[in-house]
């Protein structure tokens, strides 16, 4: 990548000294939320800001996530110059006087953090963030990376990003040789653990590095939110809201359906009688719960084989027996 990001050798005190770097899909926006709601913690109102991540830039994007970008670019900006009092999705932020300016609500918290998931991908991020803030804590969660890639493929039917099947999309990620940022790059790559790891491990001592898993998560999430606010060195009693479920997929219920009715309703006398209601009964009728679709065996088998080698070596890295990644 290109040179160094243009920040200071050390930040401010009031920004980051906490990241929580992915992996994507992997729970993050839940635990994004968990660990805002904690009075020790302050997090970017901001999530994704992808700041430290060179690789999250315009000129690296295909068209249409381009366009996607620099439509969104107004909001971003009537966002960052407001008070920023609500929560808010957007990226990337790319001047440092507009990623300090995040943290300017912070007030006497411990911990200030942001979330990026591209961060633990992002080949630049590991060292920018370690130029900038030595001594930050890094918080990282591993799921299953077929699991994972089919989880995220849901997800990008549900935002109409894809109307691919599933073997068909990934069949195209593999035959695809483009490394702009898009709809099929880095997708697979984003399960490739291993050296993903490997880099924060050298840019920070391993006190500094929390990597955890989403088997444990989904086995027991109070658990684990209690052991990163012992990892963060902050009231690990508080028990934070952990009812409401945060990026829930829900999938079309036809394929060819889906592709012919979702530039209809994007025209705009449409949308300006989409209410709240239609737009319930819309999605009753188009979309299925995300329990009611799942990764086929085939499917599921052709990505074990894709990942075994990333798997193998990720598990002696962490010290831990990843053979149902395997199965």
């Amino acid at each position: 990548m290109s040179a160094l990001l243009a920040v200071p050798a050390r930040a401010v005190p009031r920004t980051p000294n906490l990241y929580l770097v992915g992996a994507p899909k992997s729970g993050t926006t839940s635990l994004y939320h968990y660990l805002d709601q904690h009075p020790q913690i302050f997090m970017s109102p901001l999530k994704e800001p992808n700041f430290h991540s060179e690789e999250i830039r315009l000129a690296n994007l295909t068209e249409q996530m381009r366009r996607v970008v620099e439509a969104q670019a107004p909001g971003l900006r009537a966002y960052l110059d407001g008070h920023m009092s609500t929560k808010f999705t957007a990226s990337p932020v790319t001047e440092y006087s507009d990623y300090a300016r995040l943290f300017q609500n912070v007030k006497a918290e411990r911990v200030v953090g942001e979330a990026s998931v591209c961060y633990l991908w992002s080949p630049s991020a590991p060292e920018n963030i370690a130029r900038t803030c030595p001594e930050a804590k890094i918080l990282m969660i591993l799921r299953d990376p077929a699991d994972r890639a089919y989880s995220q493929y849901l997800h990008m039917l549900t935002v109409s990003k894809t109307f691919l099947p599933f073997r068909d999309y990934v069949d195209a990620c593999v035959r695809s040789s483009s490394t702009q940022i898009g709809a099929l790059y880095p997708f697979l790559h984003f399960g490739r653990y291993f050296e993903q790891v490997t880099r924060y491990l050298k840019c920070f001592p391993r006190q500094q590095v929390l990597i955890l898993f989403y088997d444990d998560y989904q086995r027991n999430p109070l658990n684990l939110v209690r052991n990163i606010f012992e990892f963060l060195d902050v009231d690990a009693d508080f028990l934070p809201d952990m009812h409401q479920r945060h990026m829930v997929a829900n999938v079309p219920r036809a394929h060819r359906l889906h592709r012919f009715l979702h530039p209809i309703t994007q025209l705009a006398p449409l949308k300006k009688m989409n209410t709240p209601r239609l737009r319930r009964g819309l999605k009753r009728l188009a979309f299925r719960s995300r329990e009611s679709m799942s990764m086929e065996a085939r499917d599921r088998a052709f990505l074990v084989d894709f990942y075994r080698q990333d798997v193998e070596r990720l598990s002696g890295l962490v010290d831990r027996d990843l053979n149902a990644w395997l199965l």
